[in-house]
């Protein structure tokens, strides 16, 4: 068994901890040669054991210079037979990481583990409640789910007002009915320590593509579209931060996007000042370029574009924040991860609407 990876559980806080969240001399005081109110959480749990099994932990490792890191132990006979599974503490390791990532992140005010929703019907792997009054929901993947059971668990936790966040096993992939989902993409490598965000290939350059307000579309984007083809762009989970939407993208990423979606711009506007000279030559063989589409009516209301557009892009979202504007709830740009009313009124972003 690999005890670098057990979880404790406080019995008198109540609550799964990390061996990091106290310095050594608190486990061993509550471990095996102490009160042993620390114990396995997993024993304790049902996990390889009957539930409520007591196993008082033993705090080892961390000497300076050491090459075992400070890490929770079974003493010697008391493990169960043949050691906890590895997917068992990827999972449990796994709240634990997220919960203390979380609680380090700005605008973060609390985040717990097993957190029950006040209907009762579903308990989340984690909770942080941010200073706004926004409550997010972090599910850790580690096993398939059906459509029919995820989409279950999804509105559910809509229906409550809290935004889920959901983070799978890199060897899960992340299943179509979530990929074009907001915070429903993420992946977690077996490590803990990276997170991976889908990242869709540009759309092919058909028919008159120049003329159409989605030129992000023709670059790398994200999220994926439904149908899109992926690839998984990996970056430190350190690197990620929390807002009132969820996970927001990293700052690399997040410009590696802006870069493409300009270049796909300037390649539109070439496109058209080409054909608008074409169109002037009446010779054989020159055909006028077709009129542009109509502007949605929420683009049409934005200001006249800067010189230098941002690009910026939405997607049709289902439910933001309980106390968004009512109005905004269609629209949430894809850039910067967040939409506000002043946004929409002094045309500091495109929006698009999409049926």
């Amino acid at each position: 068994m690999n005890d670098l990876s057990v979880v404790g559980l406080d019995l008198r806080a109540g609550s799964s901890v990390h061996v990091d969240d106290e310095p050594k001399y608190v486990w061993k005081a509550k471990g095996y040669a102490g009160d042993e109110t620390l114990v396995c959480w997993h024993c304790y749990d049902g996990v390889d054991a009957p539930a409520g099994t007591r196993v008082p932990l033993l705090c080892r490792g961390g000497r300076k210079y050491g090459k075992v890191r400070t890490h929770f132990a079974h003493p010697s006979g008391q493990a169960s037979h043949g050691g906890h599974r590895p997917k068992t503490l990827w999972h449990a390791n796994a709240k634990q990481t997220i919960k203390r990532w979380a609680k380090n992140q700005p605008g973060v005010t609390e985040a717990r583990t097993e957190y029950w929703t006040a209907d009762g019907r579903r308990r989340s792997d984690v909770e942080a409640l941010l200073t706004d009054g926004t409550h997010l929901v972090v599910e850790v993947q580690q096993q398939p789910l059906t459509d029919e059971d995820w989409t279950h668990r999804h509105h559910d936790y809509v229906a409550a007002g809290l935004v889920d966040v959901w983070l799978r096993h890199a060897r899960l992939g992340v299943p179509g009915i979530a990929r074009s989902e907001p915070q429903c993409h993420w992946l977690l490598s077996p490590e803990l320590d990276t997170v991976g965000t889908p990242l869709t290939r540009p759309h092919s350059f058909d028919g008159d593509w120049w003329n159409r307000p989605d030129h992000r579309f023709r670059a790398p984007h994200h999220p994926p579209c439904p149908g899109d083809m992926t690839e998984t762009r990996w970056a430190a989970l350190t690197d990620f931060t929390i807002g009132p939407t969820g996970f927001a993208l990293p700052i690399t990423v997040l410009v590696e996007l802006r870069n493409h979606a300009s270049e796909a711009a300037r390649l539109a506007e070439t496109r058209r000042r080409l054909l608008t000279a074409a169109s002037g030559n009446t010779g054989p063989g020159r055909v006028p370029p077709k009129p542009a589409e109509p502007i949605h009516s929420v683009a049409a209301r934005r200001l006249p574009e800067p010189t230098e557009p941002d690009w910026h892009e939405v997607h049709r979202i289902d439910a933001l924040p309980p106390d968004a504007d009512p109005a905004l709830r269609r629209y949430r740009c894809q850039i910067c991860n967040w939409v506000t009313p002043e946004a929409l009124t002094e045309g500091l972003h495109n929006f698009t609407e999409y049926p």
